[in-house]
């Protein structure tokens, strides 16, 4: 249930987000991933891909949440999302974004925008998560292509 509302308010913000910059007219989810324990966290990450109202554009955006309603310190969730084309060609990603304080989830930011030319696409969004001496990784499930 708390898995469910989370990755609902997720979309609802994105979704808000977008609209203040451009239309969504259609946009695609991952499947949630369950990872960890690690330092004695356990963690859930997805991503999204959104397209504008003309459908030229598309962006990845990426999430990272905390399990069983717990929190974080600041600095142990990073995340990165990740657009790729059909054939596996990485045509844009986000920058490293770390959570800055204690918080049970952290997103990334919206990548660069990716004109679309005839592929498929899907997004996958990268999470690091502090194991007490370094950062684990582990990729999320990828979205449904985004067919054009």
């Amino acid at each position: 249930m708390l898995k469910k509302l989370r990755y609902t308010l997720f979309a609802f913000f994105i979704g808000i987000f977008l609209s203040l910059t451009n239309a969504v007219l259609a946009d695609v989810y991952s499947t949630s991933k369950d990872f960890g324990p690690y330092a004695g966290y356990s963690y859930y990450n997805y991503c999204a891909l959104f397209t504008d109202q003309n459908s030229t554009k598309i962006w990845g955006y990426s999430a990272v949440s905390v399990k069983n309603g717990q929190t974080v310190p600041s600095g142990y969730m990073g995340i990165s999302a990740y657009v790729y084309r059909q054939d596996g060609t990485c045509v844009a990603n986000t920058p490293w974004s770390y959570n800055d304080k204690t918080i049970g989830y952290w997103f990334s930011g919206q990548t660069p925008n990716v004109t679309k030319r005839g592929y498929n696409y899907y997004c996958k969004g990268l999470s690091l998560s502090w194991n007490g001496s370094s950062y684990s990784s582990d990729w999320s499930n990828p979205t449904p292509y985004m067919s054009f």
